[in-house]
């Protein structure tokens, strides 16, 4: 994790939360030497968080009384499934006690065990941790990080009412039985998914080898699996019920635990319900946090041959997209990049690709260092007559896309009409493409208007125009020259024999239309002047927004 990024995106939180703070319970909290609990910071960060430590003997909770910062106590209380007076098996080294035998035949056949071999047993008293929080007036818990050594589902059936607001856990896990008769991850897992938790990973796995070869110089090398710490987080499905700033909780825990994706949806919803731009400022956050959001573009796992042989797969490409090892997929758009006049840099940007087809501008913008690029496309033109059987909606996207090394976070595709783009569903953009696609449909300015509710800064728009071509008036060469006001409605194949062309206008036409949707800075332009066939009757509009 790193510590900028997690000091601005809480800044950010801040701003739009002030009073936000967290109730954090630490159980079993014994500290070990080179180690620190990344949420720890989020009291400094957080004003009046507070973290709620446990751990078993009094003498090391007075001690770390003494040097905790302010906002985390330590409490000597062993908490268990209920108030009662437990066996509590010591072992050669502190951090193995625990509530539950070890189970000492299965630790011998491993390697580097021996630290939770018996020592001595005594007991001590356990409660439940509702009973605890009960007795310290504790009504609101966010996040739960237990480590006790086979007892956490003990604490959680003790905890239920604790359980209820909590957003994340981190848990300890076995997977065989270290000690006798403890619960495994199976059992975990079935009763945080009875309370509203889903299982969203492992953070690492630890374990052994059998004894007696030392695997690697290493008696710790895990070729067993034996435990590990699982993250539980809220029901993906179930957390536009959770309150506002409950989602600000997750999503935070969830960039400390390297889940960006859990944070953009939890940042999402909340500025759905607050009208605010959480999203956007977590996208510059990892921007420059290549690992996260993509890998780089060069191919590494496919070879040459593979990638061709993908290519190969599709009998029909529209974009032409270069990818590594000098592959071009064998489409024929665009006829010229350059014409698009799109920024050379777009760091930082949050991109719409409308009409997306098989990603050219997608990738492009990528390339070009867009934080997201969003593709949309619902595929109802297929150039008129291609056959059906050719058609591969967003197959080959998603093949450039795995080529080329990018996440689905970076890039995310979705089937869809621009009739249906919502701010409450994919918040704003800074630019937007739509090229190739407003002449296909029926309502032009309708979509423009869509286009215009989401986007920041400015949009940039290539369409088929009349300006040289009229197939009432002649063809091409008849077409409506100058800055004539016009758009023409084709009910039939009358535009180069395609059904799904509907509407064409003239450049200036086009240009209008962007302005009254929204845009208050228009420049237009023509593909090329006098162009001798039907492709080439192209024009560009770019739009940009005054910003006060």
């Amino acid at each position: 994790m790193d510590d900028k990024k997690l000091t601005s995106l809480a800044q950010a939180v801040n701003k739009v939360h002030s009073a936000l703070s967290f109730t954090i319970l630490e159980i079993g909290a014994l500290p070990l030497e080179g180690e620190g609990e990344a949420f720890h910071r989020l009291v400094e960060l957080f004003p009046g968080s507070r973290i709620i430590s446990f751990e078993l003997e009094e003498k090391l909770c007075e001690e770390l009384n003494r040097k905790a910062p302010s906002g985390i106590s330590y409490f000597p209380v062993a908490l268990g499934r209920s108030e009662e007076r437990r066996l509590l098996f010591r072992t050669r080294h502190q951090m193995c006690c625990s509530l539950f035998k070890p189970q000492e035949e299965l630790l011998r056949q491993y390697n580097g065990l021996e630290v939770a071999m018996l020592e001595s047993v005594t007991s001590t008293d356990t409660v439940s941790l509702d009973y605890f929080m009960a007795q310290h007036g504790i009504h609101d818990v966010d996040f739960v990080k237990i480590d006790i050594q086979g007892a956490e589902l003990d604490v959680f059936n003790g905890g239920t009412s604790a359980l209820e607001n909590v957003v994340t856990i981190v848990t300890e896990v076995e997977f065989i039985p270290l000690y006798y008769k403890q619960p495994l991850f199976g059992d975990v897992c079935r009763f945080l998914t009875a309370q509203g938790f889903m299982f969203h990973k492992f953070l690492g796995m630890a374990g052994r080898s059998l004894r007696p070869p030392i695997i690697g110089n290493d008696p710790n090398f895990p070729t067993q699996h034996m435990w590990s710490d699982a993250v539980f987080i809220r029901d993906i499905l179930q957390l536009a019920d959770l309150p506002s700033e409950k989602l600000l909780k997750m999503g935070i825990l969830s960039y400390i635990y390297g889940s960006p994706d859990v944070t953009y949806r939890c940042f999402e919803l909340y500025d759905q319900q607050n009208k605010t731009e959480l999203c956007h400022h977590l996208l510059d956050v990892y921007q420059k946090q290549i690992p996260v959001f993509s890998t780089p573009p060069e191919s590494k796992h496919m070879t040459p041959e593979a990638i061709q042989q993908t290519i190969n797969r599709f009998p029909f490409w529209y974009h032409r997209i270069e990818l590594p090892y000098g592959i071009v997929t064998p489409g024929w758009a665009p006829l010229s990049k350059d014409s698009y006049r799109i920024p050379t840099d777009l760091s930082d940007k949050r991109v719409l690709d409308v009409g997306a087809w098989d990603g050219f501008w997608t990738f492009e913008a990528l390339k070009r260092g867009a934080a997201q690029v969003v593709a949309i496309d619902d595929f109802s033109d297929y150039l008129g007559s291609l056959p059906r059987e050719d058609r591969r909606a967003w197959q080959t996207f998603d093949a450039c896309r795995e080529i080329l090394g990018h996440s689905e976070f970076r890039c995310p595709r979705f089937d869809m009409s621009v009739y249906d783009l919502r701010e409450e569903s994919f918040g704003k953009f800074d630019v937007i493409f739509f090229f190739g696609t407003l002449y296909h449909l029926r309502h032009p300015l309708l979509a423009l208007d869509r286009l215009a509710a989401l986007c920041r800064d400015e949009i940039f728009v290539e369409s088929a125009i009349l300006d040289d071509f009229s197939p009432y008036k002649g063809g091409l060469g008849q077409g409506y020259p100058g800055n004539q006001m016009v758009m023409e409605f084709y009910p039939d194949t009358q535009y180069g024999e395609n059904m799904t062309n509907w509407w064409v206008p003239t450049l200036a036409c086009l240009a209008q239309m962007v302005r009254a949707a929204g845009f208050e800075i228009i420049e237009g332009w023509k593909l090329m002047e006098n162009p001798e066939h039907l492709p080439y009757c192209r024009g560009f509009v770019h739009g940009k927004k005054k910003h006060t």
